[in-house]
Order: C-alpha cells, then sequence, then structure tokens
C-alpha cells in the first residue's frame, strides 16, 4: 500500500510538473495565423476580416489565455470591433472543486455599427446570420424535454464572468433622414457568475450621447436565480436613468437629476411568466404592472393589469417652460389574448385637470378645468364623460367613439350656461381698436395667403381617405345660455351629423334680441369640389336691442322688429370661385323701423333745398323759398321690407320699400345694393312725402297770374329721386337728380294750372254769354223789350 501510493503521488507530481511546463515548451502564439485563416475564411462572410493580436498562455495556478488586441472590419474596410487587450482566466481550484469559474474580460473594446440605407447592418452581413439557416426554427422552454436538462454537475455548476471595461459603441443609422447615431462611452458591463444553476448578478453602467436627444448616464442591474428542477427563474431588475438629459424638438423634456427608473420582479418556468411586479417612474409618474405571460407554443397570451398612481400634473410643467398644468390623473388599463390578437382596455379618470399658458392668460381670467374619465378599448372610446367648469361655466361632454377604421362618433354637449364675460377678459377699447387693426392686417394677410393657395385640392383628396368615407356621427349641443358682450344668448340648440363624406346641421337655432333663430346647412366634399346649401329663418329680432349692444356688427345698421328667411348654396372654398358660385334668395320685414345711421329726413330737405333753388330758376316766384327742417323730430317706419339676392359678392335688394308711420317720416321705394367685402352701398331711391313732414306740399307759386298750389308735388305728394352711395356705416346721398325731377313737375302743374285756367276762363265767357242771352229773352217776354 505504501510502495502504490509513493507511485501516485509520483505521478502526480509529474503531471503538475509537466502542465507547470508546457508554457516553456508550448507557444500558443504559434497558432494565431492557422486561426486568424479559418476564422477568415469559414466564420465571417462578405470580405469581413479578424486581426488577432499576439496571443498568451499560462497555466501557474490558474488556467490564462491571453490576446493583445483584436480588430474586426467589414468589407469595406471599416473597423466595426477593436479590443486592446483581452483574456480568458479559468483558476484550477474551481476545476478541481467540479464547480469552474471562468472569467472573460476585454478592456477597452471599441464597437461601430453602421446601418445602411438598405436597413443593413455590417456586423450581420459580415456574420452572414438572417439567412435561413439562422430561420430554423428553435425549441421553446415549454419544448425542452427535461432529457435535455440532464447535463453533467461540471457543466450545472460552472459559471462564466464577463467583464467589458471602458467600452465604446457607435450605432449609425443611414436609412432615416437625417440619419442618426447613437454613441455609448465609458460603457462597462460586469456579468458575475453566469450560471444555468446559480444566481447570478448583471452590472451596466454607460453614458449614451444621441445629440438632440440624450446625454448622460444609465445605469442597469439584474439578479437571476436559476432553477433546473423544476425548470425556474427569478429575475428582479434595477434601471436607474435620473442622470440623463432627454430632449426633444430642441425643447428639454427632463434635465440631470429627475427621477426616470424602473424595477420590477418576476418568476419564469416551462408554461409562463409570472410578472410579480413592474414599475416604471418619471418624476412623479408612477406605473405598475402585474399578470401573467402563458408561453403557449402558438405565441405568448397576456393576462396584465397596468395601474398608474394619482399623478399631479403641477411638477410636469417644468418639460413645457412657459406652461403651468395643474390637477391630477389616473390611469388603469388590462392588456390580455394572444400576442398576435392582443385586446386592451382602460380608463383614464382627470381631476380638475388645467393648462395655462402666457398667452392665455391674456385671453381668460381663469383656466377651463376639466373632470371626468374617458374609457378605451382596441376599437372604441366609450364612454367619455366629462366636465368643465370656469367662471359662471359648466359644460358637461358625453359620447363615444367606436371602431377606429370605421368611426362611428357620438357626442352630446349640454350646459346650464356659459358665461364669457366672466370667463374671458374683454380687451379696454383703445386697446380693441387696435386689435381690430392688427386683426383686420392680419385677415387681410390670411385671405391674401389663402388667394394664392388651392383650398379645394386637400378636400378633393379626402374622397379618397377609406375611414373618413367610412366616417359617420351625430352631434348635439344643447346650452341653456351663452352671455357675451353683456350679450345674453339663450336656447341655443344644434344637431348635426356626418355621413357619406357630408357634414350636415339638420337644426340649428337660438333666441338673442328677443327673437329667434333658425336653420340648416350641408358641407359636402364628396365631388370635384367642396358644396354646400343652407337656409335660415329669424323671427322678430329686436334689432334696437342689438344696435345698443356692444356687438358692432348691428351699430349701423336698422333697427326694429325684424324677420326674414334666406335659402343659399354654394361651391368651393376658393375666395374668388366661391364668391362667384355662391347663390342666395330670400325676404325680410322690418317692424317699427329707423335707421340708425341714415337721416332720411334731413336728406329730403337737402334735396329740395337744391331742387327748388333749380325750380326758382325756371318759375320766378319760387327763387328763394326755403323750407325749415323741423329739429328733434325722430323719424320712423311702420314697415321697412325687400326681396333679396345674392350673386358674385353683391348683396341686391330690387324693390326696397320703407313706410313711414303717418307725419314721421318719409317713404322710400328703390333698389339697392351693398357690397360685401367692401361694404359698400349703391341705392336708388324715392323719397315720397305722403304726410307733408317736409311741408313742400303747401309751396305755391302764381304764373302767368295763374295761383298753383302743391307746384312741387305729383298727384299730391312730393317725390324726390336720391342716390346714395359710400358704405353702409358712413353713407354719401347725391342729389344730381333731384332739381331736373323737381323742375320738370313744377312746370308740369304750371302748364296744367295754365290749361285749367284757360279752360276756366273760357268756360266763364261762355256762361257769360249764355246768361246774357238768357236774360234778354227772359227780358222781352216780361217787359216786352
Amino acid at each position: 500500500m505504501k510502495k502504490f501510493l509513493l507511485i501516485f503521488s509520483g505521478l502526480i507530481v509529474f503531471v503538475v510538473c509537466g502542465i507547470l511546463a508546457l508554457p516553456f515548451f508550448i507557444d500558443v502564439d504559434q497558432y494565431r495565423p492557422q486561426l486568424e485563416s479559418h476564422l477568415n475564411q469559414n466564420v465571417l462572410k462578405n470580405g469581413g476580416k479578424i486581426t488577432i493580436g499576439k496571443m498568451g498562455l499560462t497555466v501557474w495556478g490558474t488556467f490564462r489565455v491571453s490576446i493583445a488586441g483584436l480588430k474586426l472590419q467589414d468589407g469595406k474596410s471599416r473597423s466595426i470591433v477593436s479590443v486592446k487587450d483581452a483574456e480568458f482566466v479559468l483558476p484550477w481550484k474551481s476545476i478541481l472543486q467540479a464547480s469552474p469559474e471562468a472569467v472573460f474580460r476585454m478592456n477597452q473594446p471599441e464597437m461601430e455599427v453602421i446601418q445602411d440605407q438598405t436597413g443593413q447592418m455590417n456586423l450581420i452581413e459580415i456574420l452572414g446570420a438572417g439567412g435561413p439557416e439562422a430561420q430554423a426554427p428553435q425549441k421553446t422552454i415549454a419544448q425542452t424535454q427535461k432529457s435535455d436538462l440532464a447535463l453533467p454537475a461540471i457543466v450545472t455548476g460552472a459559471q462564466l464572468s464577463i467583464e467589458l471595461l471602458d467600452a465604446k459603441l457607435v450605432f449609425q443609422n443611414l436609412k432615416v433622414q437625417p440619419a442618426s447615431t447613437l454613441k455609448v462611452s465609458d460603457l462597462d458591463i460586469r456579468l458575475k457568475g453566469a450560471s444555468i444553476s446559480k444566481p447570478m448578478d448583471l452590472d451596466v453602467q454607460a453614458r449614451l450621447n444621441i445629440p438632440g436627444q440624450v446625454d448622460g448616464v444609465l445605469g442597469f442591474k439584474a439578479h437571476v436565480e436559476p432553477q433546473l428542477t423544476p425548470l425556474l427563474v427569478k429575475v428582479s431588475w434595477d434601471l436607474d436613468g435620473s442622470q440623463l438629459k432627454l430632449l426633444a424638438g430642441g425643447s428639454t423634456l427632463k434635465e440631470k437629476g429627475v427621477e426616470l427608473s424602473s424595477s420590477g420582479k418576476l418568476t419564469a418556468n416551462e408554461a409562463a411568466v409570472i410578472v410579480e411586479s413592474a414599475a416604471v417612474k418619471f418624476m412623479n409618474i408612477g406605473l405598475g404592472a402585474q399578470g401573467k405571460i402563458d408561453l403557449d407554443p402558438a405565441g405568448p397570451k397576456l393576462d396584465l393589469t397596468i395601474r398608474s398612481g394619482s399623478i399631479d400634473l403641477a411638477p410636469l410643467s417644468k418639460m413645457a417652460p412657459g406652461t403651468d398644468l395643474v390637477g391630477k390623473l389616473q390611469l388603469e388599463a388590462k392588456l390580455t389574448g394572444p400576442s398576435t390578437a392582443l385586446v386592451y382596455s382602460g380608463k383614464l379618470n382627470l381631476d380638475k385637470v388645467a393648462a395655462n399658458t402666457e398667452a392665455l392668460k391674456k385671453v381668460w381670467k381663469k383656466p377651463l378645468e376639466v373632470d371626468g374619465s374617458i374609457a378605451f378599448s382596441n376599437d372604441k372610446v366609450d364612454p367619455i364623460q366629462l366636465k368643465m367648469t370656469a367662471p359662471s361655466t359648466s359644460i358637461l361632454v358625453r359620447g363615444s367613439l367606436r371602431n377606429f377604421l370605421k368611426p362611428d362618433l357620438q357626442l352630446a354637449v349640454t350646459s346650464p350656461g356659459i358665461d364669457l364675460d366672466q370667463w374671458l377678459i374683454t380687451p379696454p377699447k383703445a386697446e380693441k381698436t387696435a386689435q381690430a387693426a392688427a386683426a383686420k392686417k392680419a385677415a387681410a394677410e390670411s385671405a391674401a395667403s389663402a388667394q394664392a393657395a388651392d383650398l379645394d385640392a386637400p378636400m378633393a383628396g379626402l374622397k379618397n381617405n377609406a375611414i373618413l368615407k367610412a366616417a359617420v356621427g351625430n352631434w348635439v349641443v344643447d346650452i341653456a345660455k351663452i352671455t357675451v358682450s353683456g350679450v345674453e344668448l339663450s336656447d341655443f340648440s344644434v344637431r348635426s351629423g356626418l355621413k357619406n363624406l357630408e357634414f350636415s346641421v339638420q337644426s340649428f337655432g337660438f333666441k338673442i334680441f328677443g327673437g329667434t333663430f333658425n336653420g340648416s346647412t350641408q358641407v359636402s366634399v364628396a365631388g370635384a369640389k367642396p358644396t354646400y346649401r343652407f337656409s335660415s329663418k329669424w323671427n322678430g329680432l329686436d334689432l334696437k336691442k342689438a344696435a345698443s349692444s356692444q356687438m358692432d356688427t348691428f351699430k349701423n345698421t336698422v333697427v326694429g322688429i325684424f324677420s326674414g328667411q334666406a335659402e343659399g348654396s354654394g361651391s368651393s372654398f376658393n375666395k374668388d370661385a366661391a364668391i362667384k358660385n355662391f347663390d342666395m334668395k330670400g325676404r325680410f320685414d322690418t317692424q317699427a323701423a329707423r335707421f340708425s345711421s341714415l337721416d332720411v329726413t334731413k336728406m329730403a330737405f337737402d334735396a329740395l333745398g337744391k331742387g327748388i333753388d333749380a325750380v326758382g330758376e325756371k318759375i320766378p316766384p319760387l327763387k328763394g323759398k326755403k323750407l325749415n327742417p323741423v329739429a328733434g323730430r325722430e323719424t320712423r317706419y311702420q314697415k321697412i321690407s325687400a326681396d333679396f339676392s345674392m350673386k358674385n359678392g353683391q348683396f341686391s335688394m330690387p324693390n326696397f320699400y320703407a313706410k313711414a308711420d303717418p307725419g314721421m317720416g318719409l317713404d322710400i321705394q328703390g333698389a339697392t345694393t351693398l357690397g360685401i367685402l367692401d361694404e359698400s352701398l349703391n341705392a336708388d331711391w324715392e323719397l315720397i312725402d305722403a304726410h307733408n313732414v317736409t311741408g313742400a306740399a303747401k309751396l305755391s307759386a302764381e304764373v302767368g297770374g295763374v295761383p298753383i298750389q302743391g307746384i312741387l308735388t305729383d298727384h299730391g305728394k312730393l317725390r324726390l329721386p336720391v342716390h346714395v352711395g359710400c358704405k353702409m356705416s358712413s353713407p354719401c346721398p347725391d342729389y344730381a337728380k333731384t332739381p331736373l325731377f323737381l323742375v320738370k313737375i313744377a312746370l308740369e302743374n304750371a302748364k296744367g294750372a295754365a290749361q285749367g285756367h284757360l279752360k276756366n276762363t273760357v268756360q266763364k265767357a261762355a256762361q257769360r254769354e249764355v246768361e246774357k242771352k238768357l236774360i234778354q229773352g227772359l227780358g222781352k217776354k216780361l217787359f216786352g223789350r
């Protein structure tokens, strides 16, 4: 026995001495050319080339293979991977303990991957990946048989640690425009104790840089606990992006120091992945997930629940400088079903959510706050329930959107009252003037821009949009009261919808200034050009209330009780074509009316002043006659009415008629045309003084010894032709026709009077002769003489 032990000991010493002597007798670097040649010829494709630095081998205390540098190039001689030095270490002690613990270490590795315009990456290209061999089906965990896992203890107990220190990674994507570049530097990857049966840890630290998007340090840690019998893996992780700076469009979304993290725990076995917890947090926004992923052979099946806590929006204002966010959001969602037909559903709750900006602060006194919820799923948003509030304002929105490919939008908007005076800021008068000038200039610029652009072309493209063609909807608006600039509009109601590329307002109505308005309209984009048609009806609108309000539109018009109706149609959204194609007709009448910017009585006296002077040149007795206007007399009309039409931007009233109250004004009849775009006024009127308001009907003159009463009247009425031009807001009366007209009337009256006087004289002479003869005849009978 003693002799056997001596022999065995001698063999061990011999083996150990032989192993220790290997590095002195075997130069491992001599195999480097053959290794490079094998890799270049049999592993790398498409011109890929690898160059390996000097190799070394030591077995003293540990088995160590070292490489003094490595370089991998693509077919265009561009460097893909370069390593300063690398080594593989395997301690003998771990081998003798049947639990090998190998370490692979690379110092300062650099990798540069390029994706070209076709989408091909140079690294994939030289490895020949993506071919049929790579498409061969692989066994899933669930398909792996237990016999496959019957491995020797030395294999199951083996551990591999990988260290990549001070690494750099550059990824260039030339497929996108503009090209993007991702740079990763100071990359340290430490995988400690990778094994199929023992716990292992992964620690990654990296500095990321994508110009204009990401800059900073990212940290990631993971702990993995594998188990062979039964097959099980437990994973936990923590990601820390607090030192990252995120940008988008030149704006900073996240500064360094702001929390960005993720953590979680999951367990995976042959049949499923159990997500015990998974969380993502950005600033004060936290999302958590729990659930299960079944590893079905036909594809994964999910059953996950995602929840957020109450998210305070105020801190998020830092992401959008100049914007104030307030309120809270809360989200809950579920993901279920196979990954190929995933079903999702959820609900977003809003609690006093509002946004404000410096620009909006100049418009409203307080931002609109939104409360409510929005439920959603794969093919619908249903229901939508939102309540929006502002000072003296409350709006309730309910509805649904179903089927995103064939949208069906149903909305109902109701409100007990919207007070724009309490909610919106009313600028001072001076500011209003400045704003009006600025608005007019902006409108002119916008009109010029619209004139240059073809607005019909985008509309024509809509008819080829499959989603819009299939879209339908119905929208209802009911607002009890709207207050703006001190004006109250009540019973505001709209019924509208969309179908077959036609947007229609089936009914539109409200009450204002003591009257009502009702109308309907349709706009269609189904044809070559957009078309539209409408009808409307006003009843009992008190224009005096409108004129005394702050609504400038009514300030320079007629006041009274207005009623009317109109209908029309047109096509095109381009300015010139729209004006040319617009066609409208209707009728209106205004009871108890008066003009708010036109003094018809003054016009009559001005016309008479010029007319009497002209008549005086022909009929001297009238020369120097003056009529004194009656001061303080209000002009009122029983009725103002007209049929009207609009074509080519001209609003025409061919039979305009205004009947004055007895003794309160002059009647008006004639034709009136208003320019819609330039507000021009072109009217040819006849002023009729049916009640002798001017006193001109009493003017008389003696011509040839014959007195003529009402010398300027026509059948007892004074008529004055007047032309009115300029603008409706500042009319310009023109009396050029009046003198000639009155001269003609006066001369006709003088002629008629002379003829009547002559006839009367002849009749009287004849009568006297008859009387004389009668008397003579009677005397002979009575007295004989």
